[in-house]
């Protein structure tokens, strides 16, 4: 468009004024050409033929997946190095013809490479820990997003999808044109169906809602009675979950790996569980592998509770039970999932300003205190009630729904109280994820 009005320019058939519009349009924010011509088609080679990270390329200047990137690249140049596989390894003929083909997507308008099982592709992506992993197949152009058509967006998981479901939503609904909703069960994972079946209560979800977009967030309470026997069920529970949430209507599925986490035995068992889920994300077609452990660890792929956030803040980003994210943590992760669908969606680029959508809560959902934002919205029988937000416990023991410290309302009302026997103490400790 930009090339064409140059023309109609030097022709005289387009004003000064028409001409400084279109091009203020074109091509926003810094970096990597957003037209995709030469610098930006040079990046997209470098990572075809496996001498850049999945996904590097891509990512937009300013972005803070950016540092993240640098880091996991220096990680694998020197596991590289350790291994003697060299970049004449790498960049073989084979690798050039698969770049050549991506090139020729791109031209055709697929901007979503497939990926590849190719040695020569993974042996410079696989042992670093990135942002995020993609396999996506080829994807139709995006619908328009309208405020009475919005963007549907479901967010579901363990308790800290209880921490993303609030930061996530609130900047997804401030667009007005996502509508989104989030679902998060404390202390649930895939291994444990006996004591909440996320595969069942995901189809009825599914069919309910219809999200075009489904965000979902497990893994920790799998980690937390991980062993090594159970890596072949899990990876058949993995992609099972994953397939579903797919689906037939070829969803968008933005998987959200475990954080790091504090305790020594709960990191091993998070680094298989995310093992098995970033191979499991590359099987199923759909389905992006969001790496939270990578976005949390520090520069040697240990725990931090405090680092700078997108704007070069300090903050605190884990809760004091080095399990949980803290608010500011949660709308960390939650600003690189939104760059993510954004990505896909141009959600930005369609945003009306002034007329946000409601967070939506699903009714049962349970979070644990202190470490989300309060949306003040619920929703009972798919209808958005209004719900007083969410106030730390008193000094005296207040009601609550469940065992676990929640947010949860109860069957018949939309309050944060019930009536039930048991109680909460002025200082909850915050209860496994």
């Amino acid at each position: 468009d930009v090339f064409e009005a140059v023309g109609q320019h030097a022709a005289g058939k387009m004003s000064d004024a028409d001409l400084h519009e279109l091009e203020c349009v074109a091509c926003p924010s810094a970096g990597a050409c957003g037209g995709q011509f030469t610098a930006n088609t040079m990046a997209m080679v470098s990572e075809a033929i496996g001498l850049a990270l999945p996904s590097s390329a891509g990512a937009p200047a300013p972005d803070i997946t950016r540092d993240k990137y640098a880091l996991a690249s220096g990680r694998a140049v020197m596991r590289l190095i350790a291994d003697g596989i060299r970049p004449r390894d790498i960049a073989t003929r084979k690798a050039f013809e698969i770049a050549a083909v991506a090139v020729a997507l791109v031209l055709v308008n697929v901007i979503n490479v497939p990926g590849s099982d190719d040695t020569h592709l993974n042996a410079a992506a696989q042992p670093a820990a990135t942002s995020t992993t993609t396999r996506r197949g080829t994807v139709a152009r995006r619908r328009a997003l309208t405020p009475a058509d919005p963007l549907r967006v479901w967010i579901a998981g363990d308790s800290l999808a209880g921490s993303i479901g609030p930061s996530l939503g609130e900047l997804t609904a401030n667009t007005g044109v996502v509508q989104p909703q989030y679902d998060s069960r404390v202390s649930s994972g895939l291994l444990t169906p006996d004591f909440y079946d996320w595969p069942k209560h995901a189809e009825q979800q599914l069919a309910l809602l219809n999200p075009e977009v489904v965000v979902f967030i497990i893994g920790t309470n799998d980690a937390n009675v991980w062993s090594s026997k159970l890596a072949d069920e899990y990876r058949i529970r993995t992609e099972a979950m994953m397939r579903e949430l797919v689906g037939t209507k070829h969803r968008d599925v933005y998987w959200v790996g475990a954080p790091v986490a504090q305790a020594k035995h709960l990191e091993t068992g998070v680094l298989e569980v995310n093992r098995i889920q970033r191979a499991a994300a590359a099987a199923v077609t759909g389905v992006t592998y969001v790496d939270a452990h990578a976005i949390f660890d520090d520069v040697n792929g240990n725990y931090q509770s405090r680092f700078a956030d997108q704007f070069g803040r300090t903050q605190i980003m884990r809760a004091s039970d080095g399990v949980h994210f803290s608010v500011a943590g949660a709308d960390l992760i939650s600003a690189d999932i939104f760059g993510l669908i954004n990505a896909e969606w141009k959600v930005t680029g369609q945003a009306v300003l002034g007329a946000p959508k409601p967070v939506l809560e699903t009714k049962g959902s349970t979070q644990v205190p202190g470490t989300h934002k309060s949306v003040g919205a619920s929703v009972s029988n798919g209808e958005p009630t209004t719900r007083p937000a969410y106030r730390p416990p008193s000094t005296t023991s207040t009601s609550s729904s469940s065992t676990t410290s929640t947010t949860a309302v109860s069957s018949t009302t939309t309050t944060t109280t019930t009536s039930s026997s048991t109680t909460t103490s002025s200082t909850p400790t915050p209860s496994a994820p």
